[in-house]
């Protein structure tokens, strides 16, 4: 709108087309919005990859919880541990930590 409201200025002093296009303040404003098209352009690519990766993250903290929940029960079912146990292992204790790191990084 402001390339448009210089234009008609311009028109309105008697200036031919191809020279209001030649006019400094034309062309800086024609340049900045070329700017902030190639910042948009760029914001959407990075904001596709970040929700790629995020809905990776998110895959794994799903199979990490479905891990963490396997493990529990073979502990307790296969051999035998107690809530205390199962909490004190050493795996689990893996486990819980990277679970909770990635829910971290996803915000979950």
């Amino acid at each position: 709108t402001e390339i448009a409201e210089l234009k008609a200025d311009l028109a309105a002093q008697g200036r031919a087309e191809h020279e209001q296009d030649k006019e400094e303040r034309v062309l800086m404003r024609w340049v900045r919005l070329a700017e902030l098209r190639q910042w948009e352009h760029r914001d959407k690519k990075h904001d596709n990859k970040e929700a790629l990766q995020h809905k990776g993250i998110q895959g794994e903290v799903q199979q990490l919880h479905a891990n963490i929940e396997k493990h529990k029960r073979r502990l307790r079912d296969e051999l035998g541990f107690t809530h205390k146990e199962v909490k004190q292992d050493s795996v689990m204790l893996e486990l819980e930590a990277r679970f909770s790191a990635l829910c971290k990084l996803v915000g979950a």
